[in-house]
């Protein structure tokens, strides 16, 4: 082997050692709460309603932000990058967390995450919100300006489903929903997807219209779309 292919070896086998051992003295300070976690969690009252305000600028209006849902037993919290603003300000009021865009809000921002107990009613405006495996009794669910929402296999005996002024809610559910009212209106959008209603009230109006794909296509009787 040429001398500088020995040299090569040796560099790349040294800058890898250097790696590992960073990686695992970062690892054990960590542990030990000598450095910062990157998501800062913010501690919450209790609330069982979340409300999406328009946001401040007209600025701001023109991206969606990600915001996840996830049901958590113990405690209320809202978590979002440690290091970069929020770009929300929130606050829970009549047992609501309010959720409003602020001017520190960038393009491409991290991902909020909310952690709540049990969701009953969910007003999503602008941003794109997912519930992901959500167990509820009742929920009610709008989506409005814009916004989507994304139900990844919910689970509730009843479901309200709200969908105006070109925004959307795509939904699938692990068991089959007992009861559900659904409105549309205004160039709304219902995705859904493997989900079945024993019983339900489809209303639609001005440019609404309905996607169904899996058992949702016998539920709703339809091939593919239905609009109005």
């Amino acid at each position: 082997m040429k001398k500088s292919s020995i040299a090569l070896l040796i560099a790349i086998t040294g800058l890898f050692l250097c790696f590992t051992v960073v990686n695992l003295k970062l690892k054990s300070e960590y542990s030990k709460g000598h450095i910062q976690s990157p998501m800062k969690t913010n501690i919450l009252s209790e609330f069982h309603h979340i409300k999406e305000l328009n946001a401040l600028s007209s600025k701001v209006n023109d991206y969606q932000r990600n915001i996840l849902i996830y049901q958590q037993k113990d405690s209320n919290a809202l978590v979002h990058d440690y290091y970069t603003p929020a770009g929300v300000n929130y606050f829970v009021q009549n047992d609501t967390l309010f959720i409003e865009h602020d001017s520190t809000y960038v393009q491409n921002g991290y991902d909020i995450k909310i952690y709540c107990k049990n969701l009953e009613s969910l007003n999503a405006s602008r941003s794109f919100i997912t519930l992901v495996n959500y167990s509820s009794d009742s929920i009610s669910l709008t989506s409005s300006v814009n916004a989507s929402i994304n139900c990844v296999h919910i689970q509730s005996n009843y479901i309200s489903m709200n969908i105006s002024d070109e925004s959307s809610i795509a939904i699938s559910a692990i068991d089959t929903i007992n009861k559900a009212d659904i409105y549309i209106q205004n160039n709304g959008y219902l995705n859904a997807s493997n989900i079945y209603f024993k019983e339900k009230k489809l209303t639609i109006k001005n440019n609404g219209s309905v996607r169904a794909s899996g058992q949702s296509l016998k539920n709703f009787g339809i091939i593919t779309d239905i609009k109005n």
